[in-house]
């Protein structure tokens, strides 16, 4: 297996993953990652490259068997964003072998069009189209250009193709997932508190990803651990599990209230910083998203492989205090 952003918050656990399930493992990282800070046993391979080139993603990619493609930007500019999910993809698709390459991406919640969910997604649910898109974030519409690449190229070459889309990923160092709500220094405003979250922990999420990798591919899988938690008893039960968030404090936000607070900060910004890009929560197509109460679960990965999360949420959030 290749994993690529194998050093990031997801990847790292992948890789360990893998290596645990048998796999031999081959992590793409960026030049400057810490190898001691990772933990991951001496027999995995490490190749540090920022941006390979074609001969070189082809060397790499020589003898693999399945790829796990997790590399993606979070930051930086929309064109960044873009261009890492676009083309880094297509360069790695042109690099594999196609006959005995079985590709995972790792896509997101995101490319659904929350609009259009209803009580509970599943990955039939229709994901945004150019009009609705043009009205998301970066983030979103490269996660959605990226996935609709992959699908095109891979029918067209015959690459077998799994897509993995995750709910929002949270643990140490990320105990706060942006669909709680708005952080106001010491203080979250818990956006429709009864509202249940789509999470996964990351070390779930990880399992779920070499669960699917164990596939013949031709599938498209939700990841939600499924723990039907609201976000006021998250925010509850971090405050007392987890010594990091002791000092928290918390007050519940009415998602009418919320919606007119990012509606008057989106005014607010366009005429103060006009061309400047625009927060995310203040995007009311993003927050409408972000705050849906659509259901999610992962049906699908557990009828294909037998998968469900192997830490429950009391165990999640014993690791997620050992390790913050």
């Amino acid at each position: 297996m290749l994993v690529t952003g194998a050093n990031g918050f997801l990847g790292r656990r992948v890789v360990a993953a893998a290596h645990a399930a048998g796999f031999s493992v081959t992590a793409l990282v960026r030049p400057a990652a810490d190898l001691n800070a990772l933990g991951w046993e001496p027999e995995i391979t490490v190749v540090r490259a920022a941006d390979p080139s074609p001969a070189a993603l082809t060397d790499i990619c020589r003898g693999i068997d399945v790829v796990v493609h997790l590399a993606a930007s979070m930051t930086g500019s929309d064109a960044q964003k873009m261009s890492v999910a676009v083309d880094g993809t297509a360069a790695l698709l042109d690099a594999i072998d196609p006959a005995t390459t079985h590709f995972v991406l790792a896509s997101s919640f995101s490319v659904y069009d929350w609009s259009r969910t209803g009580a509970e997604i599943s990955e039939d649910s229709p994901l945004l189209d150019a009009a609705a898109a043009a009205l998301q974030d970066g983030y979103t519409r490269a996660k959605l250009a990226q996935e609709q690449l992959a699908r095109a190229v891979c029918a067209q070459r015959g690459i077998a193709l799994t897509v993995v889309r995750p709910a929002a990923i949270w643990g140490p160092g990320q105990l706060f997932p942006s669909a709680l709500g708005v952080r106001v220094r010491g203080w979250w405003l818990a956006v429709d508190a009864r509202r249940v979250l789509r999470l996964t922990y990351v070390d779930n999420c990880a399992s779920a990803f070499v669960a699917a990798a164990q596939t013949t591919g031709g599938q498209t899988f939700n990841v939600d651990d499924g723990f039907r938690i609201s976000a006021w008893d998250y925010l509850g039960k971090l405050r007392f599990r987890v010594a990091a968030a002791k000092k928290l404090h918390c007050l519940p936000l009415p998602r009418l209230a919320a919606d007119l607070g990012f509606r008057l900060g989106g005014w607010a910004f366009r005429l103060l910083r006009p061309g400047r890009e625009m927060p995310g929560l203040l995007i009311a197509q993003r927050a409408d998203a972000r705050f849906s109460r659509s259901l999610a679960g992962h049906a699908a990965l557990h009828a294909a492989t037998g998968w469900n999360p192997p830490y429950a949420l009391d165990e999640c959030l014993r690791l997620a205090d050992d390790q913050s």
